[in-house]
Parts: structure tokens; sequence; C-alpha cells
């Protein structure tokens, strides 16, 4: 298909009534801490951006870097979100989380992925901003918490 043929198409796909377009989805963005326990311990900070591609849908990606045992460490985490109350605008919201992670430490060269389960709350997850915090489980005991900005619709 020739560039102008794409283009067309592209057009008339967003243009078909009843299918939001990708700028109408909410989108978050923040800062991000991460501990796990086990074997290396981990801390890290970073960044956090999420996209709502549902009412209750959340996929969120995570970036950060700090410590393993004394060692530089970098932990990145693909996570899905099911939100329980996501238009609530006061008081807190929880939600589920799951997806997958990956860490490495400079020193040794050791790249792990991990599976990651856990639970979380956020403070008023229809409102523009929020803190949140997670537990559950992915290479050890997870915590997390952070702060979100995030742009509605």
């Amino acid at each position: 298909m020739n560039r102008t043929a794409t283009v067309v198409v592209a057009g008339l796909w967003a243009a078909l009534p009843g299918r939001p377009l990708a700028a109408q989805h909410p989108v978050e963005y923040g800062l991000h801490a991460v501990a796990t326990f086990a074997t290396p311990d981990l801390v890290a900070g970073g960044g956090y951006a999420a996209v709502r591609s549902g009412e209750r849908a959340r996929l969120a990606l995570t970036l950060a870097a700090g410590t393993a045992d004394g060692d530089v460490a970098f932990r990145g985490e693909l996570l899905g979100h099911f939100l329980l109350s996501p238009r609530a605008t006061h008081g807190v919201g929880f939600y589920a989380l799951g997806g997958a992670a990956v860490a490495d430490v400079e020193s040794t060269g050791d790249t792990q992925g991990y599976m990651v389960l856990g639970l979380g709350v956020e403070s008023s997850p229809g409102a523009r901003s929020g803190w949140a915090l997670e537990a559950g489980i992915g290479g050890g005991f997870r915590i997390a918490a952070g702060y979100r900005w995030r742009r509605l619709p």
C-alpha cells in the first residue's frame, strides 16, 4: 500500500463513530519508587507512565534505577491495572495489578525476569493527581509508592 492510501485509510478509521481516538484516553505520568525483598534486595526510583485503555483498565510502564546490595541496578515493569473505582474524585480507589518485570544488576551482569502480582491503593483516581501505594510479589516481596499526574478527557 502506498503512503497516500495509508494516510487515507488511517483518516477514515479515525473518523469512524463510536471509536475513541487515542488522544481521548486518560494518560498518567509520575514518579515511582519500588523495593523488592529477596536475594539481592533492590531499591530503585524513576518514572511512571500509563494509559487507561478502558474505564477500569490501565496499562502502566515504570523504569527505575537504584541499588541492589550496593551494586547499581535497574528495574522495568509493564503492568496491567484493574481499577475498582476509576471515577472517584475523593477518597481512595483500590486496584489489582499484574504483569512482568525485568531487573538488572550492573556489577554481576545478572538480568532476571519476574511475574508481578499485587494490590494497590491510590488517592482520587478520577482526579488530576494523587499518590499511590502497592504491595505484592515480583522478584520477592514487592512494595512501591509514587505520585501520579493525570490528563483526563
